[in-house]
This record gives C-alpha cells, structure tokens and sequence, in this order.
C-alpha cells in the first residue's frame, strides 16, 4: 500500500473550508451518506415523536444535505423546507423526494443559513426547526449566533428548535480521541488526521481520499473539516440570547432517553 503523508497544518481558521468540503469536493462526501440513511430514519420518528407532541407540522431543515432527515419526515406528513450550502445536496434531495412520492411536501434551495432570513422568508413562520448532525460551530460564534437569530425570526412564537446528533464538551472530551481513523466504502478509503484545539475549542480534522487501485491507492483529493465544539451551557446560553428557552435534553434523539453524560448534544428549545 503507498505511503500516506499530510500537509502541515496551519494555525488560523479559514472558514473557506466550508465551501470546499461541502461545494468544492462535496461529491466525496456524497458517498458517505449512503451509509446514513438507515440511522437518518430512525432519528427522523424520534423527532417526529417530538413535532407531534408540540404540535409542528411545517418544519425547517438547517443543513439538510440530501434530505435524509428531511424526506423521511414528509414521508410521515410533515411539511418540510431544507436549506444546504451544497447545489449537489440539494439536487439530490430533491431527486429522492421525487423517488419517494414527497416531493409537494418538501423543497429543497441552495442556501447559507447565515442568511436564513433572506432564504426562507417566503415560506415562515414555521413550527419547527431543525440542527442535526453537527450543524452549528462551522464558522465563529457570532455567526452561530446570528443563524439561531435568525431561526427565531422565521419560527412562530411557542414553535420549538431541535438540535440533535451534535458534538459537544460533554461527548466529546469523555471518550478516547482518535487522532487517526480510515473509512472504506467501495472502491474510496477516506483516511483522517485530527486535532483539538483546547484555547479555540476546535477540531480540525484533514481528510485524504483514495482510489483502490490493485493493492495501492491512488490519491484523489485532500479536504479540511474544522468545527467548533461547544458545552451544553455555550449552546443554552447562545439561545437564550436569541429568544429561545431550553425546554428538554435527550440522550438521543431515537430512543428519547433523558440525557447522560458523555452523549451528545440532543436539545429542544421554545422560541419566546
């Protein structure tokens, strides 16, 4: 097998990476949620266990990739707007919900949430947003500020914000960190470099991608995914800031168990 090297890593944070991880080479990351969608179902019933219970029907997916929490929610006749970075996403959200006989209770727009507003203002108010997957801590603070600002402008008073599947303090510091890992799927190995930044909070993970060719591996491209880490309290705090109130914490978002240290960021907030 060829010899792996990594570039040097650099100090600052360029919130390029955004785009080129999702835009520029997304269609690497494209293969990845192939093995998501199974785990995307079931994590959209749970949520769905808690629309009906607040009763939210029209429903905005922040980050909604290729729809995979977005579709199986219409699917259960929930009305769904998904807003992703990614044209490639989008389009192939839209081609899914299509597949699967949803696509008039969903659409789907390229879109940065940092101008939600501007985005989804035709469609507000909505009953519900939704954070899954690690959504927030792309950029600085203040963006994600702004974007849980902006969330509260397009929800209805008494409507509720769910963050779900995220990474935080409390997951994250509590178990080993691997620098290193390796991912196969099909003829594509996906090899991870990662460090965490403890004065920023940030892990910044270097990505390599590779075509199995015979026993080697030919090198296709090289990305950067760079993410804020936050405590539970950094997020409350944020969005208390911002018109929500904390109203629940899970230990996750399938099985709604109550929240226990060491997992992730699982959260329901009322817009005030």
């Amino acid at each position: 097998m060829s010899s792996i090297h990594f570039s040097p890593q650099v100090s600052i944070i360029d919130q390029t990476w955004v785009h080129e991880f999702f835009v520029g080479k997304g269609d690497l990351f494209l293969r990845w949620f192939t093995l998501l969608e199974e785990r995307g179902r079931k994590q959209a019933e749970g949520i769905a266990k808690i629309l009906h219970r607040y009763g939210a029907r029209k429903v905005l997916d922040l980050c909604c990739g290729v729809g995979r929490i977005a579709i199986p929610l219409a699917e259960l006749g929930f009305e769904v707007v998904g807003v992703d970075i990614s044209s490639l996403y989008v389009q192939e959200a839209r081609k899914k919900a299509s597949e699967r006989g949803v696509a008039t209770r969903t659409k789907f727009m390229v879109g940065d949430v940092r101008k939600l507003s501007q985005h989804v203002s035709e469609y507000a108010s909505f009953d519900a947003i939704l954070s899954v997957w690690t959504s927030i801590g792309y950029f600085e603070e203040a963006d994600d500020l702004e974007i849980f600002k902006q969330a509260r402008e397009v929800t209805r008073k008494g409507g509720i914000l769910i963050i779900a599947d995220t990474a935080c303090k409390e997951s994250f510091l509590t178990r080993e960190f691997r620098e290193e890992d390796i991912m196969e799927l099909e003829d594509l190995v996906a090899i991870s470099k990662s460090s965490y930044d403890p004065l920023t909070s940030r892990l910044r993970t270097r990505w390599r991608y590779y075509r199995k060719r015979g026993k080697d591996l030919e090198f296709v491209a090289e990305v950067e995914y760079n993410v804020r880490i936050y405590g539970i309290n950094e997020v409350a705090k944020m969005l208390e800031e911002t018109g929500w109130e904390v109203l629940e914490l899970y230990g996750d978002i399938v099985e709604l168990q109550p929240y226990k240290l060491g997992r992730g960021l699982n959260l329901v907030a009322e817009a005030i």
